[in-house]
């Protein structure tokens, strides 16, 4: 069992190709005139435009864009006089698909760096302040595929990873059990599965809920996902689908 692992190495073993959308990441780079850290570049490269982040608070799109055009807009719509305007600006990178106003986003100064900090915005006006989130991208990236991939708000990886050949197993219930009821003991189902519930890295999540962690069964090709909130426990098993 790997306990370890990058994004790159969920999205990798998840199907997706290093460097598959480097021209429109390219594109993106020209139209928004910006440099991308390397690590952020590296994962746009594979995840562009995918379904999979469709209703994530991670952007793989062209919504991504300087805060300082945001607030143009709004200068030029008289909602804000040029004074108002902040000297330091944000590559917004993420933010709540809700609809709340929160954005999430990289110091435009920082863009030079290889695995920046990342920063969170509350309210879309000026009197906010971007505050500390994460100490790196790559951190930030890790949590967003989570919470994706153990389903916390939406389903939808389970429908696209399905179309891609892969299905989700609960494995919070027992298959054979003829109740049909749930197994809540999670440390159990794990250690029935062969993983060390002390060796999984957990990390609780700072954009959604609950702590989170993965692991990899390499020899049976499966990713188990698997998340712990004060409203449900949830842990999956994603593997090729079975015939």
């Amino acid at each position: 069992m790997k306990y370890t692992g990058t994004v790159f190495e969920i999205l990798e073993f998840l199907g997706f190709a290093e460097n598959l959308c480097q021209k429109q990441v390219q594109e993106l780079v020209r139209a928004k005139s910006v440099e991308l850290p390397q690590i952020y570049s590296c994962f746009l490269q594979m995840a562009w435009n995918s379904p999979l982040f469709e209703t994530a608070d991670v952007w793989t799109n062209e919504k991504i864009g300087l805060w300082s055009e945001c607030l143009q807009e709004q200068m030029q719509a008289g909602v804000l006089s040029e004074n108002q305007l902040p000297q330091e600006d944000f590559l917004q990178i993420g933010g709540d698909i809700a609809g709340s106003g929160t954005r999430v986003g990289i110091a435009k100064a920082d863009l030079s760096q290889p695995n920046p900090p990342v920063y969170l915005l509350c309210e879309t006006n000026t009197k906010s302040k971007w505050k500390p989130l994460y100490s790196s991208v790559s951190e930030y990236l890790q949590d967003a595929l989570l919470q994706i991939l153990t389903m916390i708000d939406y389903d939808t990886a389970e429908m696209v990873l399905e179309e891609m050949g892969w299905e989700y197993v609960d494995c919070l219930w027992d298959e054979e059990d003829e109740d049909d009821e749930q197994d809540t003991d999670i440390k159990t189902v794990l250690k029935r599965k062969g993983i060390d519930w002390k060796s999984l890295k957990k990390s609780k999540s700072k954009i959604g809920f609950g702590t989170q962690f993965f692991c990899f069964d390499e020899q049976n090709r499966i990713l188990y996902v698997g998340n712990q909130n004060p409203d449900e426990e949830v842990l999956y098993a994603i593997r090729k689908h079975q015939q």
